[in-house]
């Protein structure tokens, strides 16, 4: 059975869909069935990756990857198994919007078993 996972950061062009090409990679190549999407809190729809989150996963041999930004909504909640935050402030925004899906919401860094802090926003710095 196929297993759903949301990632959700502030505009959905750099953090959230690298982690959800990274993801679905490290899935693929484990031979897991579970599938990646990305939202974002503030997003605008149809935005393309930043040129830093293109940059960034060329250089880890993801190329020619086609995104277009989407806000978060309850239907993608509902659809993912499990919902990672890239910030605290994204999984207590999630929560307080989505509360029937609070239980699936978990920081990013946490849920992996690192230390539980926010991933950064890359947004206006350098590579």
């Amino acid at each position: 059975m196929t297993k759903r996972v949301l990632f959700v950061c502030t505009g959905n062009t750099c953090r959230s869909p690298m982690a959800q090409f990274l993801f679905a990679r490290m899935a693929r190549e484990a031979g897991l069935p579970w599938t990646a999407a990305s939202a974002g809190i503030a997003a605008t729809a149809g935005a393309p990756l930043s040129a830093g989150a293109v940059s960034a996963l060329a250089s880890r041999g993801l190329t020619d990857l086609r995104h277009a930004s989407a806000p978060v909504d309850a239907a993608a909640l509902d659809a993912a198994d499990a919902v990672y935050g890239l910030s605290t402030e994204h999984v207590d925004a999630l929560k307080t919007r989505f509360p029937a899906a609070a239980a699936k919401v978990k920081l990013l860094r946490a849920a992996a078993g690192l230390k539980p802090i926010d991933v950064e926003d890359p947004v206006g710095e350098d590579e």
